[in-house]
């Protein structure tokens, strides 16, 4: 393995478990600070709004800078703003400040998804997309565990302040590695042909009209919908069927090791027997294991239904990943991403906010009841883009 693919590694656990780990700790910041479920949703969406925003931009920016300066400086940003975060005293504080943290987050799987695909063989990508997830997943179980059974003895503020010193460190010691014994790889863009942006933007804009395209981000919005809201409001559910404060960590790590094995173990089914076939199983079961968890609330039951839902909300993501490059040359990579992100990232605005309000009025049960709906239709625009294949 080079060590370009091993820092890619090394930076995806971290971003994607420190970026769990803000929203695995809004139970206990709207204890402290009293929010309602409107403003949890607001924060929630947070790095839907950010990503929204930034998705286009980072993947005109791949086309002028070096990827890995780029992580590191996505790297950087959501490390300080953890720390602000914690000297946030009130939500008039909180919220801008949370929005200026999670921007951080903005740019870092568009280029990284691009390094990765582009390191890859079309037979291996699936696997190879896999890995790469499997990574941030390996993140997502470890770091947001951690934080939330570590809030409860020191406090939300000192464990933001804490994974500020973490990301810190990551960044001075992944900044001098590369700088002293790689420096190619701060000096190499991640395409090599000089687009300007208008350029850039046209191109991104005519890919639109591919249909296969379209069906897949379709499909990818629709899933987004339904996986999005459930690592938000997982917490606050089980909080309301009685499960113990210090036993949430339990189950967010059950969620977040069934979607490690989620995306390592669908990323190699893609390659075998066809990402659209994996996508469609799997979003029929995450409809069910959704509608069984507003039913079930036994603790063990409960537990597997967590580990369930991490596997079938998570593990599309490398299936989503590998539909897309099999639909555009790979000259067009990052803008396939960046337009497939502005998407889903939209999609990581509207879920949590509306769904938030619809707990407020009609209780967090509601929000299973509706993700399982949007999981079922999720699967219409793939049947649609197998019958498209099938005419070619």
């Amino acid at each position: 393995m080079s060590p370009a693919i091993r820092i890619i590694y090394l930076l995806h656990f971290f971003n994607d478990g420190i970026r769990t780990a803000f929203v695995s700790l809004l139970p206990f910041i709207a204890k402290d600070l009293h929010l309602g479920f409107g403003l949890i949703g607001l924060l929630g969406s947070a790095q839907g709004v950010l990503g929204f925003l930034l998705a286009l931009p980072a993947g005109m920016l791949t086309a002028r800078f070096s990827g890995f300066s780029l992580l590191l400086i996505s790297l950087l940003v959501y490390s300080l703003g953890a720390g602000a975060i914690g000297f946030a005293q009130n939500v008039y504080a909180l919220i801008p400040i949370f929005f200026v943290a999670v921007s951080g987050f903005g740019i870092f799987h568009i280029v990284s998804l691009a390094l990765t695909a582009r390191a890859s063989t079309p037979e291996a990508r699936g696997k190879n997309m896999g890995n790469f997830a499997a990574f941030g997943d390996i993140g997502r179980t470890f770091i947001p565990t951690v934080a939330v059974f570590v809030v409860v003895f020191i406090g939300w503020r000192q464990t933001f302040f804490s994974l500020s010193v973490i990301g810190l460190l990551l960044f001075c010691s992944i900044g001098y590695f590369l700088y002293s014994r790689h420096r190619k790889l701060l000096e190499k863009k991640v395409v090599q042909k000089n687009e300007t942006y208008r350029t850039w933007l046209s191109t991104a804009y005519l890919l639109l009209k591919d249909k296969k395209l379209v069906l897949v981000i379709t499909a990818g919005f629709l899933d987004g919908i339904a996986g999005t809201p459930v690592i938000i409001f997982l917490p606050f559910f089980l909080l309301g069927v009685g499960i113990a404060p210090q036993m949430l960590s339990i189950f967010i790590g059950a969620y977040f090791i069934g979607s490690l094995a989620g995306k390592t173990l669908l990323g190699r089914l893609a390659d075998r027997i066809g990402s659209a076939k994996v996508f469609l199983v799997t979003e029929m079961c995450m409809a069910i294991t959704l509608l069984s968890l507003a039913f079930l609330t036994h603790f063990y039951t409960l537990l597997a239904l967590s580990l369930l839902l991490g596997l079938f909300t998570r593990g599309t993501t490398p299936v989503i990943a590998t539909l897309l490059s099999e639909v555009v040359h790979d000259d067009h990579l990052e803008k396939a991403y960046a337009v497939c992100m502005l998407f889903l990232e939209f999609t990581a605005i509207i879920a949590p906010i509306l769904l938030g309000i619809v707990a407020d009025r009609l209780g967090v049960s509601t929000i299973f009841y509706i993700a399982s709906f949007f999981a079922a239709i999720a699967a219409v625009p793939i049947l649609f883009f197998i019958r498209e294949n099938k005419r070619k």
